[in-house]
C-alpha cells in the first residue's frame, strides 16, 4: 500500500489543528497528492457518518483508513462532529409523509463572517446571503470554511456548494474541481472562479454569457463590473456598477455606489494628471509632472529644451530632468540638457524662436531655407522635432532617411526608440507589415523607456492586426495597455482601447470576442462620450461581430442605436447591406446602392475600397436579383486580381465575389459552374477524378460531389442557423455514398470549412486541394527532421520524446531549432518531420513553439511560412498537436498546412486536435515507410489509419489530414 510523509499532516488538517499557513500548505500538497487525497476522502466520510450517526461502532469506521493513525482518526471524527453540531445548520422540509422517513435536508447553510473576504458575488444560496466586504490588511484573503461542512456538502452531492466553500476559502483549484462536477453549475459560477484566478478577459467572456441568458442575473452584474475594472477599464466599470445601484437592492446597492464612486475619483485623478501635463505644455513642467507622468512629461520636456532661447532658459528645466532620470533610472535627461545647454545661443536662438512658433502653428513660409538652416547649425535635436512637426507627427517617405540617420546617430535611447518607431510607421503606410514587424522586434529588444516601448508596441499590434496573426496582435496590444495603464498614460489607452476593440472582433464567428470589443469600445466612449467617430467605430465593430455570428437582427439593433451623424464607408455599408440582403426591403436597397455610387463616384475613393463597393453592392443583391449581381461580382475580382495580394481588403473582395457566385451558381442548381468557380478561386488545376466541393456563407450550405460514375451532384440548402460546424454532416450521406470505389477523393472547400478534419469517413482516401504559389516540381532527395526544440519555459510545456527514426536526415533540434533556423533548413528538403509542440491559436490559426532566436522570436506562424519559397517540393509531417487547426476567417484558408503548401510543398499532413506524444512517432513512421515506397499519401493515411482503428489503437488518427 502507498504511503506519504504527509499522511500526518492531512489528518492535522482535517482535525483543525493547524495554523492557517500550516493549513495552506497541506492543501497545497493535497492538490498533487493522490495518496493524500484518498486519505483525506476517508476521514471526510468518516466525518459525514459521525455527524449523522454518532461514534457507536468506531471499529468498522476505522477500516476505511488503512494506515496506523487509528486513535487519531477517532479524534479526528468526534472533532467534526463537534464541529458540524456547531456551525452547520440545517434547514429541513416538512415531515414526510411515511413517519419511518427522516426528514429532508433541504439547505445547509455555512457557518461564515460577518464580513466576505471575497469581493465577487456567489449566488449560491448557502452563500448569497449580503455581507459587506473587509478583510485585513497583510491577511490572507480567504473564509476557513470548516471540513465537517465541506463533507456534509458534499455527502449531499451538492458540488455547487462544495465548490463556493473551497472558493472561500481560497482554494480556486480545488472550486473548480468540484464545480466541473455540478449539473447546476452556471456561468456566472465560472466568472467568479476566473475572478478568483486573475483571468479577468474570461471572466467578462462568462458573465456575459450568463447575462445573455438571464439580464437581471444579479450576480453575473456584479462579477463582470469587477472583470472590467481588473481589465483597467474604470468608467464602463463605475457604469455596472451603477446599473447595480440602480436595483436598490439591500447592501449591494449601497456597495455598488461606493464602488463606482471609487472608480470615477480613480479616473479623475488618473486623467487629471495628464491634463496638467498637457497644460504645461513646453512652458510649465514641474517636478511633480515628471514624477507622476515622466513618459509625456519627457515628451514635452524635449520640446522645452527645443524652444529655450538662452542657456539660463535652458538650466531652468535642470530638476524637471533629474527628475525624468529618477524615474528612469538613466541620465539621459540630464545629458539631453547639458548637449543643449553648451550649444551656441547666439546662432540657436533665432533658430529655437522659429520652432516655437512652430509649436505654436505658425510654420515659417520657407520650410525648407529653415531646415537648411539647422542642417548648417548641426541643431539635430531642433531638425528632429521640425521633421516630426512638419510631417505632422508621423514621417513621410521623403523624409524618411534623413530621420533615421539623425536618430540612429543620437546617443539618446529615447531619440534611437522614436527613429525606430517612425521607420516601422513609414513601412506600416506603405504597407510592408512583415518589414513593420522586423523592424519593430529588432527595436523593442534594446527599448528602454515605457512609454517608447508602448507607441512601438501598439504599432506592431496594428501590423500583426492586417497580418490578420490575431493571437499576436492580442498579446502584442494587451502588453501594450500593460505598460500605458501602468504608467498612467490614459492618452495612449485612448488611442489603443479601438484597436483593442478590434482586435477581439474581427472575424469572431464564435462570439468569444465580443464581450471584450463590446468592453473596450464602450470604455473609449465613456471616456470621449462627444467623439462621433468613437461612436460609430464601436456600433459598427459590433454589428460585423453579430453578423458573423449569424445574428443580423442584433446587428440591425446596434446599428439604430447610432446618434452621431456620420458619412458613410464601405465598412458601414457592408453591416447594412449583410443585414438587408435577405430581407431586401426596396427602399433601404435603394438608398444602400445611392450610398455606394456616391462612394464609388469620390476620387479619393481608392481601388481596394472600389472592389469591396462592387463586392458589397453585388452580395446585396445576388438573393434576389442575382442576374443584376453577378457583373458586380465579376468586376470586384477583376479589380482584386490587378491589386497587390497584401492588402487584405483587396483579399476580402475576391472571396466574398466568389462565395456569392459560388453559392448563387449552387442554387440555381448548376453543379458545373459551382465546382468550376471553386478552382478558378482557389487557382488549382480542375480535378479529373473523384471530387467534393464545399462552401458555407451565412445560412447557406452547398456541396457538390463527383464519384466513380463521373456524375456530378448537388445539395444547397439555406437553413444554417449556427456558427458551429459538425464535420460528419458537411456532406449529406447520400452524396458520401457516390464516393464508393473512388481511389482518392479531391476536396475542394472555401473557408472556413478548409481543414476541418472529419468532413469525409475514415475508410475514403481523401485530402484538401489547397492553393499554392507556384507549380510543383521535382521532390528532392534532402530529409530533415526538427525535434526537441526548446520553446520558452514560461509556457510550461513538456518535453515531447524524441523522434524514433529518421536515417540519414539532418537533425535541427535544441536551441539552434529556431523559425528563422528552421525555415532555412527546409527551403530545399524533400522529406521533412517537425516534431515540436503546436498551440492553439485560439481565433487565429495554430502555431509552432520553437527556440527563440536572439530577439526571444520563438513561434512559427502561417504568415512567417507564406513568405517562403519551399524549393524542393517536400512532404511534411506536422507532428504537433493543432497543427493544422486555422484561423476562424471567412474569406481565405488560413492555417499552417495551407502554408506550407502555398509556399511549394507536395503535400503535408497535420492534425487539427491533440495527439499523443509517443503513438504519433509510430504511426508516423508506419505512415512515411508507405509514402517513400511509393503509396499515394491520402492512400498511405488512410491505409495505416484504419489499420489503428481496427486494432483500437487510438481514436486520435481520425482527426489526421493530408493537404495537397
Amino acid at each position: 500500500m502507498k504511503s506519504c510523509p504527509e499522511i500526518e499532516r492531512t489528518h492535522a488538517l482535517a482535525d483543525g489543528e493547524l495554523s492557517d499557513t500550516e493549513a495552506d500548505a497541506a492543501r497545497d500538497h493535497l492538490a498533487d497528492c493522490e495518496v493524500c487525497q484518498a486519505e483525506l476522502s476517508d476521514v471526510l466520510q468518516l466525518g459525514a457518518a459521525v455527524a449523522d450517526a454518532g461514534v457507536a461502532n468506531k471499529s468498522n469506521v476505522i477500516s476505511l483508513a488503512g494506515y496506523k493513525r487509528k486513535r487519531a482518526l477517532i479524534a479526528g471524527g468526534v472533532a467534526m462532529a463537534a464541529a458540524a453540531a456547531a456551525t452547520i445548520f440545517l434547514v429541513t422540509r416538512p415531515p414526510a409523509t411515511d413517519p419511518k422517513q427522516p426528514p429532508q435536508v433541504a439547505q445547509l447553510e455555512l457557518g461564515l463572517a460577518k464580513a466576505r473576504q471575497f469581493e465577487g458575488r456567489i449566488d449560491w444560496a448557502g452563500a448569497s446571503a449580503y455581507r459587506p466586504y473587509d478583510v485585513q490588511r497583510g491577511g490572507e484573503a480567504h473564509e476557513s470554511i470548516p471540513l465537517a461542512q465541506l463533507a456534509e456538502l458534499e455527502k449531499r452531492g451538492d458540488f455547487r456548494g462544495v465548490a463556493m466553500a473551497y472558493l472561500l476559502n481560497g482554494d480556486v483549484k480545488q472550486a473548480r474541481t468540484y464545480l466541473d462536477k455540478a449539473s447546476n453549475a452556471t456561468a456566472a459560477d465560472r466568472a467568479l472562479l476566473a475572478l478568483a484566478a486573475n483571468d479577468p478577459a474570461t471572466a467578462l467572456m462568462l458573465a456575459d454569457q450568463a447575462l445573455e441568458k438571464d439580464s437581471t442575473d444579479r450576480g453575473a452584474q456584479w462579477n463582470r463590473a469587477l472583470a472590467l475594472r481588473e481589465l483597467g477599464l474604470h468608467l464602463a466599470s463605475a457604469a455596472q456598477f451603477d446599473a447595480i445601484a440602480a436595483t436598490n437592492e439591500t447592501g449591494w446597492a449601497a456597495e455598488a455606489t461606493e464602488r463606482k464612486n471609487k472608480l470615477e475619483r480613480e479616473w479623475a485623478a488618473r486623467d487629471g494628471v495628464v491634463k496638467a501635463v498637457v497644460a504645461h505644455g513646453t512652458t510649465g513642467l514641474t517636478v511633480d509632472d515628471a514624477r507622476a507622468l515622466p513618459g509625456l512629461t519627457r515628451l514635452y520636456f524635449y520640446d522645452a529644451l527645443r524652444v529655450a532661447p538662452t542657456a539660463p532658459a535652458v538650466e531652468q528645466l535642470a530638476p524637471v530632468a533629474e527628475a525624468l532620470d529618477a524615474a528612469s533610472g538613466t541620465k539621459d535627461a540630464t545629458a539631453a540638457l547639458a548637449h543643449v545647454a553648451a550649444a551656441n545661443f547666439a546662432q540657436r536662438g533665432p533658430l529655437a524662436a522659429t520652432y516655437a512658433e512652430i509649436l505654436a502653428n505658425k510654420p515659417p513660409t520657407d520650410r525648407a531655407g529653415y531646415l537648411a538652416k539647422l542642417r548648417a547649425a548641426k541643431a539635430d535635436d531642433l531638425l528632429i522635432g521640425t521633421l516630426l512637426r512638419f510631417d505632422a507627427g508621423s514621417i513621410t517617405p521623403a523624409n524618411a532617411k534623413e530621420f533615421a540617420a539623425l536618430t540612429t546617430a543620437s546617443s539618446d535611447p529615447w531619440m534611437k526608440a522614436l527613429g525606430v518607431e517612425q521607420r516601422a510607421a513609414t513601412q506600416f503606410a506603405a504597407g510592408d507589415w512583415l518589414g513593420t514587424e522586423a523592424t519593430l522586434r529588432a527595436g523593442l529588444a534594446s527599448c528602454t523607456h515605457p512609454y517608447r516601448c508602448a507607441r512601438q508596441n501598439f504599432v506592431l499590434g496594428r501590423a500583426y492586426l492586417m497580418l490578420e496573426r490575431l493571437t499576436d496582435a492580442r498579446t502584442t496590444l494587451a502588453t501594450t495597455w500593460k505598460i500605458a495603464h501602468g504608467a498612467g498614460e490614459t492618452l495612449i489607452e485612448e488611442n489603443l482601447l479601438p484597436i483593442l476593440a478590434e482586435a477581439y472582433a474581427q472575424d469572431d464567428a464564435t462570439g468569444s470576442g465580443l464581450p471584450l470589443a463590446r468592453a473596450y469600445s464602450h470604455e473609449v466612449r465613456l471616456r470621449a462620450p462627444d467623439n462621433c467617430d468613437y461612436e460609430e467605430r464601436e456600433h459598427e465593430l459590433l454589428a460585423t461581430t453579430l453578423i458573423n455570428q449569424l445574428k443580423p437582427e442584433a446587428a440591425r439593433a446596434e446599428l439604430a442605436k447610432l446618434t452621431c451623424a456620420h458619412a458613410e464607408s464601405p465598412f458601414s455599408l457592408f453591416n447594412r447591406a449583410e443585414i438587408e440582403r435577405d430581407r431586401a426591403e426596396p427602399g433601404e436597397v435603394a438608398k444602400i446602392r445611392g450610398s455606394i455610387g456616391q462612394l464609388r463616384s469620390d476620387p479619393a475613393t481608392v481601388p481596394a475600397a472600389q472592389a469591396m463597393l462592387d463586392a458589397i453592392e453585388g452580395r446585396l443583391l445576388v438573393v434576389h436579383d442575382p442576374a443584376t449581381a453577378r457583373p458586380l461580382l465579376r468586376r470586384a475580382i477583376e479589380r482584386a486580381d490587378k491589386l497587390p495580394a497584401w492588402d487584405i481588403e483587396v483579399r476580402r473582395a475576391r472571396a466574398y465575389a466568389y462565395a456569392d457566385l459560388v453559392l448563387a451558381a449552387a442554387k440555381a442548381n448548376d453543379a458545373t459552374a459551382a465546382l468550376a468557380l471553386l478552382v478558378e478561386e482557389a487557382g488549382v488545376p480542375a480535378p479529373a477524378g473523384c471530387v467534393v466541393g464545399v462552401a458555407v456563407d451565412d445560412q447557406r450550405r452547398f456541396v457538390v460531389a463527383r464519384g466513380s460514375d463521373h456524375q456530378l451532384r448537388l445539395h444547397y440548402d439555406e437553413t444554417r442557423r449556427d456558427t458551429a460546424v459538425d464535420p460528419g454532416s458537411i456532406v449529406p450521406a447520400e452524396l458520401v455514398a457516390t464516393l464508393a470505389g473512388c481511389a482518392t477523393v479531391d476536396v475542394l472547400a472555401r473557408a472556413p470549412l478548409h481543414g476541418t478534419p472529419r468532413i469525409l469517413p475514415p475508410e475514403i482516401a481523401w485530402r484538401y486541394v489547397s492553393p499554392r504559389n507556384a507549380p510543383v516540381g521535382p521532390q528532392a532527395s534532402r530529409s530533415v527532421v526538427v525535434a526537441d526544440a526548446e520553446p520558452p519555459a514560461s509556457l510550461g510545456l513538456p518535453r515531447l520524446a524524441a523522434w524514433s527514426s529518421a536515417p540519414g536526415a539532418m537533425l535541427l533540434s535544441g536551441p539552434a531549432a529556431t523559425p528563422t533556423a528552421v525555415l532555412a533548413a527546409i527551403t530545399d528538403a524533400g522529406d521533412v518531420v517537425i516534431d515540436v509542440h503546436g498551440l492553439d491559436g485560439g481565433a487565429d490559426a495554430a502555431y509552432l513553439a520553437l527556440s527563440p532566436d536572439a530577439a526571444g522570436l520563438y513561434v512559427l506562424t502561417p504568415n512567417m511560412v507564406r513568405a517562403t519559397k519551399l524549393t524542393g517540393s517536400p512532404m511534411i509531417v506536422l507532428a504537433a498537436c493543432h497543427g493544422s487547426k486555422g484561423a476562424s476567417v471567412m474569406h481565405e484558408p488560413w492555417s499552417l498546412p495551407s502554408a506550407f503548401v502555398f509556399a511549394g510543398a507536395r503535400a503535408v499532413i497535420a492534425s487539427p486536435e491533440p495527439m499523443p506524444d509517443r503513438d504519433a512517432s509510430i504511426f508516423f513512421d508506419e505512415l512515411r515507410a508507405k509514402t517513400l515506397a511509393g503509396t499515394p499519401i491520402a492512400v498511405a493515411l488512410r491505409d495505416v489509419r484504419t489499420a489503428w482503428l481496427t486494432a483500437n489503437r487510438g481514436n486520435w488518427v481520425r482527426d489526421l489530414i493530408v493537404f495537397e
